[in-house]
C-alpha cells in the first residue's frame, strides 16, 4: 500500500512506504522520490504479481510430472509407449555394441505377444554361445580362455595374418587396374590383332577403314600424278641459248662494252 503526500506540486514528492511482506509486521521508511520512478516501481509491482498469478494458475506439464511406474491401462497409450520404448532399448543397445564392442541379443515380445529382438552380430550367435557357454564344465571354459600370454600371442598372431591380407588386397587391386589398363590399351588398338580373332563390329570397322584409307590413298596418288606432270611438262618446254662466242679477252668484250651495253 503506497500513501503519497504532495508538497507545492514540486517534482520529487515526499513518499511513506509501508511494505508488509507477510502481513506480520510493517516496516515504514521515507524517502524522496520523483514522479517516473514511483510509476515505475507500480508498474514491476503489477508486474511480479502477474507473473506470480499466472504461475500459480498455470497447470504443471506432463513433461515435469513423475510418471508412476504402473501398468498403463488404455490399450493404445500402452501400444505406442511399447514401440517407443522398444525403439530407445534397441538404440542404446546398438550404442553399446559401437562404443564397447559388446555382443548383445534381446528379444522382446509385445503386448499382442509379437516378437521382436535386436543382436550383434547376431541373435542366434549370442544364444549360442550363451547356451554352450552354460552348457560348459569348469574345465572346459578355463581352457576356452587360455592364459593371457597364450592370448597375446594369438592376438599378435592375427595381427599379421590382418596385416599379410591387407598387402595382397593391395597388390589385387594394382593387377587388376593393369587388367583394366591392358584391356582399355587393347580395346583402343584393337585392330592389330589378327583378323581371325575379331567380332563382326571389329570386322565392319576394318573394312570400313580400309576403304577410307584406300581412297586417301588413291587421292593422295592423283596429286602428286598431277605435280609430276607439272614438273616435267616445265623441263620439257626447251629455251634456246646462243652459243658460246670466242671472243679476244679484255674489259670491253667481258662485259660486252663493245655492243654498247655498258658504261662508265
Amino acid at each position: 500500500m503506497y500513501v503519497t503526500k504532495y508538497k507545492n506540486k514540486l517534482p520529487t514528492l515526499q513518499v511513506d512506504l509501508i511494505i508488509m511482506p507477510h502481513q506480520t509486521q510493517a516496516c515504514i521508511y521515507k524517502q524522496t522520490l520523483s514522479l517516473h520512478q514511483i510509476f515505475q516501481q507500480r508498474k514491476a509491482t503489477k508486474t511480479l504479481h502477474t507473473k506470480k498469478t499466472m504461475m500459480s494458475k498455470k497447470k504443471e506439464s506432463i513433461g515435469r510430472q513423475k510418471i508412476p511406474m504402473v501398468k498403463i491401462k488404455k490399450e493404445s497409450h500402452r501400444q505406442v509407449t511399447f514401440s517407443k520404448r522398444r525403439a530407445g532399448l534397441f538404440k542404446k543397445a546398438s550404442e553399446l555394441c559401437t562404443l564397447c564392442g559388446a555382443e548383445i541379443g534381446i528379444i522382446v515380445f509385445s503386448p499382442a505377444k509379437k516378437p521382436f529382438s535386436f543382436g550383434h552380430p547376431s541373435v542366434e550367435s549370442v544364444l549360442d554361445r550363451y547356451v554352450s557357454r552354460n552348457n560348459m564344465s569348469l574345465a572346459q571354459s578355463q581352457q576356452l580362455q587360455g592364459s593371457p600370454a597364450a592370448s597375446c600371442e594369438l592376438n599378435m598372431q592375427l595381427t599379421h595374418i590382418l596385416s599379410e591380407v591387407e598387402e595382397e588386397k593391395k597388390k589385387g587391386q594394382a593387377m587388376e587396374e593393369m587388367r583394366k589398363e591392358s584391356v582399355r590399351r587393347s580395346m583402343i588398338n584393337w585392330w592389330e590383332k589378327p583378323v581371325e580373332e575379331m567380332n563382326m563390329v571389329q570386322l565392319q570397322e576394318m573394312k570400313y577403314a580400309l576403304e577410307e584409307l584406300r581412297k586417301t590413298v588413291v587421292t593422295n596418288m592423283a596429286s602428286f600424278n598431277e605435280a609430276k606432270d607439272d614438273v616435267f611438262g616445265f623441263l620439257d618446254n626447251k629455251v634456246t641459248v646462243p652459243p658460246y662466242v670466242n671472243m679476244p679477252s679484255g674489259p670491253s668484250n667481258i662485259y660486252n662494252f663493245a655492243n654498247g651495253n655498258g658504261c662508265f
